[in-house]
C-alpha cells in the first residue's frame, strides 16, 4: 500500500504531528496498552513512532437494542445508509448523537427530527432566507452598512460562540464543537427575525451584511462535520471559507471577511426534509447477502451437531453474553453467546441447540470459547 507513496511518515514518524484514535469501548485494552507497547517497541534511535496524545473510547451505538456490527448483520450498513440520505445528513445525525459516555440507541424518528428540525430549519432556513435577501434587495452583492449596537451585539455573541467552538474541539468534544456550530445559526436567525428587514427598509443593509458574515462563519465552523455543505456553501459565497490547517485556522477571520460589493454566488436549497416512515416498515437491520461461496470441501470440514445445553452463567465481563455448557456427545464445550437479550438463563438450559463444535477455541472478554451456537430471530 505505501510502496510508493511515504505520506504516511508525516503523521506516524513526525514529532510535530498529534495522532488521535478513536475507539470503541470493546477495544480499549489493545490500543491503551497493546498497541502503543508495539509502536515503542519498533521505535529505534533513528525511526521513532508517534504515541496517541489522546484516545476517544466511545460507547456503542446500538440497533434497537443490539450493537451496530457487520459481521452479525445488525444495524445499517454504511451502503445502505448512503442509498438513502446524504452523506453529510450521517455525518451530522452521527456528531450530534456521539454515544460518548453511554450506549444511544439509533432511531428513525431522531434521526428525521435531527434533519428536519435542526439541519433543515435551523441551518438551512437561516442561510437560504439571508442569501434569498440579498439576491432580492442587493443584486447579489453584500451590501455596505455603517453597523448599530444591535449589529455589533449580534457579531460578539457570534464571536463569543466561535471562542466556545475552538475550546470544545482543544477539549476534544466534537459534539461540544457542533453545538456551537448550530448555535452560530441560531445566533443568526434570531438577529435577522428581531431586525426584521423586510418591514424596516432603512435597516436592510446593515442587517444582511452581518447576516451574510455569519453564513461566513458557519460555513466553516460546520466544514469538520458536514464538509460537502460547507463546499455548497463557499460556492453560494463566492469565497474560500474552510481550512485544512486545522481549527486554528477557522478564526482568521471568520467575521468581517466579505467586504461590501463582494459578488455572491448561485443560491441553492442545502436540505430538503425527510420522511423516514417509509424506512420504519422495512427491515432496515437486514444488511445485504454475502455472495461469497466456500468449498465443498470447507463445507465438510465443519463439524456441525446437535447438542443440549447443561449450564448457563452471566458473563463476568459483558452485559450481552452468556457463558454456556454444551454437551455435545463425548464431549462438553463452552462457548460465549450473545443470546442475554434473547432468553433468560432458565430457557436455554436443557435446550436442544446446533453448534458447530470444530471453532478453533479463542477469548471472549477474558471467557474461553470452544464453539458457535447457531441462532438466528
Amino acid at each position: 500500500l505505501f510502496e510508493d507513496n511515504e505520506d504516511w511518515k508525516d503523521y506516524w514518524m513526525n514529532d510535530h504531528s498529534d495522532v488521535f484514535y478513536s475507539i470503541g469501548k470493546d477495544n480499549t485494552i489493545f490500543h491503551t496498552v497493546i498497541w502503543p507497547s508495539m509502536l515503542k517497541g519498533a521505535s529505534t534511535d533513528e525511526i521513532e513512532y508517534e504515541m496517541p496524545r489522546y484516545e476517544f473510547i466511545q460507547q456503542y451505538l446500538l440497533a434497537e437494542d443490539t450493537q451496530f456490527s457487520k459481521s452479525r448483520g445488525t444495524g445499517l450498513s454504511t451502503s445502505d445508509a448512503l442509498d438513502k440520505y446524504p452523506a453529510d445528513y450521517w455525518r451530522f445525525y452521527l456528531a450530534r448523537n456521539i454515544p460518548e459516555d453511554h450506549d444511544t440507541k439509533f432511531s428513525w424518528d431522531d434521526f428525521e427530527a435531527e434533519i428536519n428540525n435542526v439541519l433543515n430549519d435551523t441551518v438551512g432556513n437561516f442561510i437560504n432566507r439571508t442569501l434569498s435577501l440579498a439576491e432580492q434587495w442587493f443584486e447579489n452583492e453584500v451590501p455596505v452598512g455603517e453597523l448599530t449596537e444591535a449589529d455589533e451585539q449580534a457579531l460578539e455573541e457570534a464571536e463569543k460562540t466561535i471562542d466556545n467552538y475552538v475550546e470544545a474541539f482543544e477539549n476534544h468534544d466534537l459534539k461540544e464543537g457542533l453545538s456551537h456550530a448550530i448555535e452560530l445559526a441560531r445566533i443568526g436567525d434570531r438577529y435577522l427575525s428581531e431586525e426584521e428587514p423586510w418591514n424596516n427598509e432603512d435597516r436592510r443593509e446593515e442587517t444582511i451584511h452581518v447576516s451574510v458574515q455569519i453564513i461566513r462563519a458557519l460555513g466553516a465552523t460546520l466544514y469538520p462535520f458536514t464538509p460537502e455543505t460547507t463546499e455548497k456553501i463557499e460556492d453560494m459565497l463566492n469565497a474560500e471559507i474552510h481550512t485544512s490547517e486545522g481549527v486554528d485556522a477557522l478564526v482568521d477571520p471568520l467575521l468581517g471577511g466579505l467586504e461590501p460589493g463582494h459578488e455572491l454566488g448561485k443560491r441553492e436549497i442545502l436540505f430538503e426534509k425527510i420522511d423516514t416512515s417509509d424506512q420504519q416498515g422495512e427491515d432496515e437491520m437486514e444488511h445485504e447477502f454475502n455472495e461469497d461461496t466456500i468449498s465443498f470441501d470447507d463445507f465438510q470440514n465443519m463439524d456441525i451437531r446437535t447438542g443440549e445445553v447443561e449450564e448457563v452463567e452471566e458473563h463476568p465481563n459483558a452485559d450481552k453474553l452468556y457463558k454456556v455448557k454444551v454437551n455435545v456427545g463425548k464431549t462438553t464445550l463452552q462457548t460465549c453467546a450473545g443470546l442475554k437479550n434473547f432468553y433468560e438463563k432458565e430457557e436455554l438450559e436443557g435446550k436442544k441447540v446446533v453448534v458447530l463444535a470444530n471453532l478453533e477455541p479463542t477469548e471472549l472478554r477474558g471467557e474461553k470459547s470452544e464453539c458457535m451456537m447457531l441462532a438466528a430471530e
